[in-house]
């Protein structure tokens, strides 16, 4: 090599000083702008991860229905979750007009000789002590919660044959980008930037992010919405 590229290659082959300070300074920089996006998408698709996989777990006992399985199940949402089902004798007895004693509270005339279920077409709150209709209580095929999500509010939801019954125990009101307001079914949010009371409750209406939320109409179609800080408002995944 002659000489003088020599020298240049020499002078040049490293870092001076001021350049792996710039170069070290850019690097926190970005890892700066980076970290947080990142965290913020690992929080986000974890609670998506957990609204998918209870939408999943709705459709498959619609499903069971369908294929004529229990004619109605309740799945009761909450830190201990149950699930309680109705026999295909005991909803057959259910839909009967005019109805049996039993069923109406020995009052056919208050309910058009419907059962009480059949008049109200209501997905029922209180099973363990309702006396117009007879429901069996399980352990098994109950939906478990994943870690670091929590959910609002405590409800049951009803999937019944031909959708005899609303979907809801509990509505709430949410605006939504496309749709405007509509009724919801559940939040599901984020441990993270969410608390169960306060400002920053798992809800509706307090403006955090990371928070889906699931909507059942009353034909049992069920979709995703996530919430647009931006906008204020509920986007349709």
């Amino acid at each position: 090599m002659p000489q003088k590229l020599l020298a240049m290659w020499e002078k040049h082959k490293g870092f001076s000083l001021v350049e792996l300070l710039l170069v070290i300074l850019l690097i926190g920089i970005t890892s700066a702008i980076a970290i947080p996006n990142i965290n913020d998408w690992i929080t986000d698709r974890k609670v998506k991860k957990e609204t998918i996989s209870f939408v999943k777990y709705l459709e498959g006992k619609k499903s069971q229905i369908q294929q004529g399985g229990h004619p109605v199940f309740v799945i009761g949402v909450r830190a201990t979750p149950n699930l309680y089902y109705m026999t295909r004798g005991e909803f057959n007895i259910q839909m009967q007009v005019p109805a049996s004693g039993r069923t109406n509270r020995n009052n056919a005339s208050r309910y058009d000789n419907k059962s009480v279920m059949n008049y109200y077409k209501a997905c029922p709150c209180c099973l363990d002590t309702i006396d117009y209709s007879k429901w069996n209580k399980t352990n098994t095929g109950t939906y478990q919660w994943g870690g670091g999500t929590r959910h609002w509010p405590n409800m049951n939801i009803c999937m019944s044959k031909n959708s005899i019954l609303d979907p809801e125990t509990n509505h709430f009101n949410f605006t939504s980008v496309d749709k405007g307001q509509l009724n919801g079914a559940l939040v599901i949010c984020s441990t993270k930037n969410s608390t169960n009371s306060g400002s920053k409750r798992c809800n509706a209406s307090n403006k955090i992010k990371h928070r889906y939320l699931v909507q059942i109409d009353r034909s049992l179609n069920i979709e995703i919405y996530k919430y647009n800080l931006k906008k204020n408002k509920w986007a349709l995944q």
